[in-house]
């Protein structure tokens, strides 16, 4: 399976938005206990400085100088060419062409995520203007929560995840999620990840530069072809991000508000359960993991089609397959340490359980019956159907069942 990234904004922001609650409370307790008070309400990040460590990290970027519209002719090209396979195997027409397709450098692919992670972190920055108009003066428990010195950290720590994430990500379907306005997704391919892959691999570039395509353009025909699913994702993002207000708030009453947190992580230690759940509350988890499960859908399908037509398509298909594989299994320990800790490997988990499902639905009850995921959200999967699909496939049955016994 390719780093395609183009829903991982959605569970790192999340997993970002309880670091730096948490941070926050840590840096209120220390500050409080040495008195110290900090002037001025700086933002939660400083996106320009953010861009800045990013950009460091990949300053030696082969593509960053070479000519581009031979590329970016080249994936068009590989993108008509998919276009009707996925068509075919997702059953939906498209109704718009996607109209942006770039190969672009490590550089480049940070500055477009840059504004997108903008977005996404722009609720949160929201709350923390609250309040800091509800603590009043400087030096008031809101600037001592986000100070200069949590900004600082934040900052970096997106800039270091940012950076990271532009030395391995291949494709990228980029759909902007919570933008002001609703607009065409883009197609990114990252040449400089993909030749030096293709070529530690052994794999043949053509095959493998189409096996990519298939999978980002599955992720446009998930978008721009069911009009609800954008909406949808923005809306459980919206919902997440509101139940914070309540953690906002209790981080204003100090080492009181630490122990909220504290608390919530010793009563719910489920098996299985990652860090970033420990510290939810029940809603805050109940809407996490309806997110999950979305993206669980939206990126096995990515892996779905991208296997089930690749190997009738690719004559290096299974050398591809089996060489990219072999690979993501045997990870350094850093590279599985950063992934725990980003949540990077909730999605390499996702990319198996969501195409182990789709599998599982259409050899049961074939493609079309699989293709009901697609119909709206009351036909999503949960995460626990998702583990068990002959129950989704009972209860959508229901549900298909009376919407046609109303019609006729």
């Amino acid at each position: 399976m390719p780093n395609s990234k183009s829903n991982i904004r959605a569970v790192v922001s999340a997993g970002l938005a309880a670091g730096a609650t948490l941070g926050a409370v840590a840096t209120t307790v220390a500050r409080q206990r040495a008195g110290e008070r900090t002037a001025g309400n700086p933002s939660l990040i400083n996106w320009r400085r953010a861009q800045s460590i990013a950009t460091a990290l990949n300053r030696n970027d082969s593509f960053a100088n070479a000519p581009r519209e031979q590329f970016n002719q080249y994936y068009a090209a590989m993108v008509r060419q998919a276009a009707p396979l996925v068509a075919a195997a997702i059953g939906s027409e498209m109704p718009d062409r996607v109209l942006h397709v770039a190969a672009v450098s490590r550089a480049q692919w940070v500055a477009a995520n840059i504004s997108s992670f903008r977005n996404l972190f722009a609720p949160i920055e929201r709350f923390h203007a609250e309040g800091q108009e509800q603590d009043g003066q400087s030096g008031a428990i809101g600037s001592l929560l986000f100070g200069g010195i949590n900004q600082a950290l934040l900052s970096a720590e997106v800039g270091a995840l940012l950076g990271y994430l532009a030395r391995h990500v291949l494709g990228q379907y980029d759909l902007s999620l919570l933008a002001p306005e609703m607009r065409s997704g883009k197609l990114y391919f990252v040449e400089t990840n993909i030749s030096a892959l293709q070529t530690q691999l052994g794999l043949d570039p053509d095959d493998f530069r189409l096996w990519i395509t298939l999978h980002e353009v599955t992720h446009a025909y998930q978008f721009q072809a069911h009009t609800w699913l954008r909406p949808y994702f923005d809306q459980l993002l919206n919902e997440y991000f509101d139940t914070l207000r309540e953690d906002m708030g209790a981080l204003r009453e100090g080492a009181i508000g630490l122990r909220t947190f504290f608390d919530r992580a010793r009563n719910d230690r489920r098996k299985g359960q990652g860090w970033i759940e420990m510290v939810m509350t029940p809603q805050q988890r109940d809407i996490f993991q309806r997110i999950q499960a979305l993206m669980t859908i939206v990126e096995g399908s990515g892996n779905y089609v991208m296997n089930s037509v690749g190997k009738e398509l690719l004559p290096s298909y299974d050398y591809i397959h089996d060489r990219v594989e072999n690979r993501q299994g045997n990870r350094k320990p850093i590279e599985k340490l950063i992934m725990r800790l980003t949540g990077l490997d909730i999605k390499m988990e996702q990319y198996a359980q969501g195409e182990v499902f789709l599998k599982a639905v259409a050899e049961a009850k074939g493609q079309a019956f699989t293709n009901l995921v697609w119909r709206g959200p009351d036909f999503m999967p949960t995460v626990e159907e998702i583990k068990n699909p002959a129950a989704w496939i009972a209860r959508v049955s229901l549900i298909a069942d009376c919407r046609l016994q109303i019609i006729d």
